[in-house]
Order: C-alpha cells, then structure tokens, then sequence
C-alpha cells in the first residue's frame, strides 16, 4: 500500500503483474475498500493507460468521450470498479486458496468475451494483441475489456504464486518471485516496515511498575 491521498498519476506497481496492480489501485480492510486511487472515469482511463492497456491515442479519445457521453461515463466508471473488486477477490481467494465466489468469475468472463469482437493479434513487432475501440459511447467499455482480459491471461498462466499483503488495512496482491516463496509484504520499505516498527515498539515497551499495574487491577 502507499500513503493516501494516493495520485493515479504515480501509479505504484509492486504487483509483478499489471492485473495485479490494477487491483491494486484501492486499499481494503476485510474486503472493503477503504481507500479509493480511481475517483471517477478519467482516473480510470489514466490507471488502465499507465498499466500499459492502452495506447496515448486511445487514452485521448476516450476522456474525449467521456466528456461528451458523461452519464455514459459514469456507468462505465460503477462497472470498471465493480470489475476490478470482482478481479480482487478472485485472486485474494486464489492466494488464500479458498473457492473462487463463481459470480466474480462470471463478471470478469462476461467483460472478456464482450471486448472479444474488437482484440486481434499483431506480428509486425513480435505477438501481441491489440484493441479496436468501437465508435460512440460504446467504445468507453474498452478499459473494462482490456482489465478482464488481463486478469485472464494471469488466471491462465500464473508465473509465480499468488500473494497477498499481510499489511494492516491493505490487501495488495503480488507475484511472490522471493528466492524462498515466503514472501509477506506488497513493499517492504511499506509495509514491512511498519510491521517491524511496530514488533519493535512491542518488545521495547516500558513494563508499568507493579504498583500501577495493581492499583489499574484495583479499579
């Protein structure tokens, strides 16, 4: 996790992968968000943009349209985010190994093969694949189409274990890649530092004498 108010603008990746890392666009404490990175549509855009979803041209027709379909936009923007809660809790059942909830999956299948229509391969510059965005406010799916098919790829072919952050209030997910596979913390320098702050405050605490501690045990 990062410290809040957290810019979309500075994107943090510690996820290994860019679906993780869209995930991670949001802290959550028992699966609830409770800090928010992507505030509307545009930020949305941006974020999916900055995952590298999205060519320069695309991110600029698209906060074009938005400023022309802006109710469009908005309802695009409730399902981007219901998209990206739905790909948070697959893969934080995954590196829990608990069951995947099938509603979640079937919203992220459901977003993949909608966008399906417009993604085709290119070769010119080694494989890839690459987006059409259809015309009119339909195209403002595209970064919903892009984050399912993404999320897919990595529920396809998981190149390292699936973690996530024993931080409090946190939940990012990550690739572990450690030598050992015991990985802990989205970032060490965060998390994992406040975690050892706070075992150090611990064992350092002062012992209250025994006279308060049986005066508070008299009250």
């Amino acid at each position: 996790m990062v410290d809040y108010p957290y810019d979309i603008h500075h994107l943090t990746r510690v996820g290994g992968h860019s679906a993780l890392d869209f995930c991670n666009t949001a802290d959550r404490e028992e699966g609830r968000v409770i800090a928010e990175a992507l505030k509307d549509y545009s930020d949305g855009i941006t974020g999916v943009y900055r995952l590298g979803w999205l060519t320069e041209a695309q991110a600029v027709q698209l906060h074009a349209r938005a400023q022309t379909h802006p109710s469009a936009a908005h309802h695009r923007y409730v399902d981007l985010i219901a998209l990206r809660e739905a790909m948070a809790r697959v893969f934080a059942a995954i590196a829990r190994g608990m069951p995947i909830v099938p509603q979640d999956l079937e919203r992220l299948v459901s977003f993949q093969r909608a966008g399906g229509a417009y993604r085709h391969t290119q070769l010119s510059d080694g494989f890839g694949w690459v987006w059409d965005m259809p015309e009119g406010e339909h195209g403002l799916a595209l970064p919903l189409w892009v984050a399912a098919h993404s999320a897919g790829e990595l529920l396809a072919a998981q190149p390292a274990p699936i973690r996530q952050c024993d931080g409090v209030a946190c939940g990012w997910l990550f690739l572990d890649t450690s030598r050992n596979g015991k990985r802990r913390w989205c970032d060490m320098r965060d998390c994992g530092n406040r975690a050892k702050a706070k075992r150090h405050y611990q064992r350092n605490r002062p012992t209250p004498p025994a006279s308060d501690a049986t005066e508070a045990n008299a009250h």
